[in-house]
C-alpha cells in the first residue's frame, strides 16, 4: 500500500523485492488528515508507479477512499483522470453505526463499480455498546459471505482495548477477546508466557485457565471410541468382510 506521494519513487523496487500477488493502492487519499493526495495527482503517479507491475503479474487493488462525504467524488475524479489505469478489484473503508448505512454502502458502491470486485480492508462498528458492536459484526460477516462480489473483507482491527472504541479484538494482554473469537472463530488452545508466577501457563479460548499447568508441548489422543461413520457398532475386519461377501452373493448373515 502506497501512502501518498511519499517515497513513491522507490515503491516499485520495493513491491518487486517481496515478489507479491497482490497490491493494494492508495490508503485513504481524500481524507486531510490522512495521505492527503488530489485525483490527478494520484492518477499520474498510478501509471507511472504502479501501472507497471501490472506486468508482473500483480493483481492491483484501487484506492482505498473513506466512507466519508469526500470519498466518493475523490474516486470519480480519479476514474476520469486516470482511464487507462489497471484497476482489479476495489479496496473499501467504512466505520459507523448499525448495519443499514454500510450495507447502503457496499450496494451504492457495487452500483457505481459494478465490474470490479471489492475488498472491504477496514470496516467496524463505532457503537459504543459492546453487545451491538458483537452482533453488527456477526450479521456483516455472514452477510458479506453470501455476497460473490465481495472478494475479501478485514476488521479493524487487532490492537488492545483503546479509548474511545471497543471495537478492538485483543484483550489487554495480546490475546483475543470475545470479539476476537467471534470473528476469527477460533475454540483451540494456544500458548502463554505470564510475567508473574508461576511462569508458564496454557490458555483457552474459552477462558478456562489453570495457572499451575505446564506449558502446553503435547495434546491428548483422539477418543478411541466408535467413529460416527461405524453403524456396525464395531465389527471386526472378518465381519465386514462376510457381510459384504454376502451382499453380494444375495444372502443373509447373522451376526
Amino acid at each position: 500500500m502506497q501512502w501518498g506521494s511519499g517515497a513513491i519513487d522507490t515503491f516499485q523496487a520495493a513491491v518487486v523485492q517481496q515478489n507479491p500477488k497482490v497490491l493494494l493502492g492508495f490508503n485513504e487519499p481524500d481524507s486531510a488528515s490522512e495521505s492527503n493526495l488530489d485525483p490527478s495527482t494520484a492518477a499520474q503517479l498510478w501509471m507511472e508507479y504502479i501501472e507497471p507491475l501490472k506486468a508482473r503479474g500483480i493483481r492491483l487493488g484501487g484506492p482505498s477512499v473513506t466512507a466519508s462525504s469526500t470519498g466518493q467524488p475523490w474516486l470519480k475524479a480519479f476514474f476520469a483522470a486516470c482511464n487507462t489505469c489497471t484497476i482489479d478489484f476495489l479496496p473499501l473503508h467504512w466505520y459507523g453505526d448499525g448495519t443499514e448505512g454500510f450495507y447502503n454502502y457496499l450496494w451504492t458502491i457495487h452500483g457505481l463499480y459494478p465490474n470490479l470486485p471489492i475488498w472491504v480492508t477496514e470496516f467496524a462498528s463505532t457503537s459504543a455498546n459492546q453487545t451491538e458492536v458483537a452482533q453488527f459484526l456477526n450479521a456483516t460477516i455472514i452477510y458479506m459471505d453470501g455476497l460473490d462480489w465481495i472478494e475479501r473483507y478485514a476488521w479493524f482491527g487487532y490492537f488492545r482495548p483503546e479509548d474511545g472504541n471497543i471495537y478492538n479484538l485483543l484483550d489487554n494482554e495480546g490475546g483475543l477477546n470475545e470479539l476476537g473469537e467471534l470473528y476469527t472463530g477460533v475454540q483451540t488452545i494456544h500458548t502463554q508466557i505470564i510475567t508473574q508466577p508461576p511462569t508458564k501457563s496454557y490458555q483457552t479460548a474459552s477462558g478456562a485457565d489453570n495457572p499451575t499447568q505446564g506449558l502446553v508441548t503435547t495434546y491428548p489422543a483422539f477418543n478411541n471410541g466408535p467413529p460416527r461413520w461405524d453403524i456396525l457398532g464395531g465389527a471386526s475386519m472378518y465381519q465386514l468382510l462376510s457381510l459384504f461377501a454376502a451382499f453380494i452373493g444375495g444372502s443373509a448373515l447373522v451376526f
